[in-house]
């Protein structure tokens, strides 16, 4: 793979798994999420964190090990 498709690919994601995402908007994990939600990113976004059951309104999971598909 050329560094050009690979940057493509990273930038072109169809899912982003985002650890350490968190309500709380004083955090980074919380910005990160705001901005790719309000940024208007289509593709699926998972987010892990170990206490949360949501995350801005979505499912949240402890663990990579606990999402019930493949991202």
């Amino acid at each position: 793979m050329s560094t050009k498709d690979a940057l493509h690919a990273i930038s072109h994601a169809r899912s982003i798994v985002i650890a350490g995402a968190s309500n709380n908007l004083s955090k980074i994990g919380a910005i990160q999420t705001f901005n790719l939600l309000e940024g208007g990113y289509d593709g699926d976004v998972v987010f892990i964190h170990p206490k949360a059951d949501t995350i801005m309104g979505r499912p949240a999971y402890a663990s990579p090990a606990d999402i019930p598909f493949v991202p």
